[in-house]
């Protein structure tokens, strides 16, 4: 937890006349098309041609991602080149190289049926296996949303740090302790995202070169990297709205003239704020405290930075990292109605604060009652 000074501040899908589509329910609330790579072109004849096999999907890089089959000889879902695992459900999946020398990866694009909602929170599952003839398991599996799909002249990992740079703070990502090693059977990969707005795609993959991703040895005598079969990909709505880089008022936690301590035991709004930061692990807070005119300038400032704090102490009491949580005060700088009587200078005896994939400058922002 950290004071703050602030400063002023194509890839078009191909359509085909023949598709096949193997034996897979639909799930009217899963956004994912072709959440079980059941729609295909053609049956899979050889590997790194799911873009010719496969109907909404495409690899964003130039790793060979394979599609596998029950139509196939050579690429079956059954016993293929990279070990024996059966569909987690239908005829078809996938397989990726997680982690490989020089930083080798692969990935797979999927296409959504909507636009994601913003502020909308969704979950998004899908099932991995260790393949046999691999002898490192990872620990974690990323997720890019994007408005398009990309096009990348790369058989590297997509570094976080450079899609960021060019404005695509869609990514999260779920991990397991335990490192995904199940190798006979498949494992649930489950994540949580809050939308911006416009995401029509979602990739997955590891993006963390080698140097940065945690691996654990599953075997000997194998190739000396990290395979999955990956099946059923989802992304659903699930619980309330909470917009990013929007500014929220803290309404439970009036304050006494001169006072910054918590009234209250209970912080239902707080508590909520946990719940989303706890699921996503790539979401930051800024608090920003507020006093009314009463008293000097300086003493509100300092009244003011003691109340942001007395929020982020409950919220790191809470097991919220310290580099997750910023916080500062205004003083009566920013009053949202005039002092002119007791409820008025009770409102701007208050908490804000911003939920944002990166720490924002609140001097960019506007409220709105």
């Amino acid at each position: 937890m950290r004071n703050i000074t602030l400063q002023p501040i194509l890839c078009l899908f191909f359509a085909c006349s023949a598709i096949v589509l193997s034996g897979q329910e639909p799930d009217s609330e899963n956004l994912v098309i072709n959440p079980g790579f059941e729609y295909y072109f053609s049956c899979p004849e050889e590997s790194g041609s799911i873009d010719m096999s496969l109907e909404d999907i495409v690899v964003p890089t130039q790793g060979s991602t394979d599609y596998y089959n029950t139509c196939s000889h050579e690429m079956t879902a059954g016993g293929n080149f990279m070990g024996y695992q059966k569909p987690f459900e239908g005829d078809g999946y996938v397989g990726l190289y997680m982690y490989a020398p020089k930083d080798y990866r692969e990935y797979v694009t999927l296409k959504l049926q909507d636009a994601l909602i913003p502020g909308q929170r969704y979950e998004i599952r899908f099932f991995v296996s260790m393949a046999e003839k691999v002898e490192y398991a990872v620990s974690e599996f990323g997720m890019l949303f994007t408005n398009k799909p990309m096009e990348v002249q790369t058989r590297r990992n997509l570094p976080i740090k450079a899609l960021k740079k060019r404005g695509l703070n869609t990514y999260t990502s779920a991990g397991n302790p335990h490192y995904f090693t199940d190798k006979n059977g498949w494992t649930q990969v489950v994540g949580e995202y809050i939308a911006r707005g416009d995401e029509r795609f979602i990739t997955l993959g590891n993006f963390q070169a080698n140097a940065d991703t945690k691996i654990t040895k599953n075997g000997s005598n194998l190739k000396k990297a990290a395979y999955y079969f990956l099946d059923h990909v989802s992304v659903k709505k699930s619980g309330d709205i909470l917009l990013l880089d929007e500014l929220y008022v803290l309404g439970d936690l009036n304050f006494d003239v001169d006072g910054y301590s918590l009234k209250n035991k209970n912080h239902p709004q707080l508590d909520h704020l946990v719940q989303l930061m706890r699921r996503d692990k790539n979401l930051v807070v800024s608090v920003f405290g507020h006093t009314d005119d009463t008293g000097s300038s300086k003493y509100n400032i300092a009244l003011s930075n003691r109340r942001a704090q007395a929020v982020a102490d409950y919220l790191l009491s809470k097991g919220i990292p310290e580099r997750r949580i910023q916080w500062t005060g205004f003083g009566e700088r920013r009053p949202i109605v005039q002092n002119a009587s007791e409820n008025e200078r009770l409102k701007n005896r208050r908490v804000e604060f911003v939920v944002s994939k990166e720490y924002l400058d609140h001097a960019n922002l506007k409220f709105e009652d």
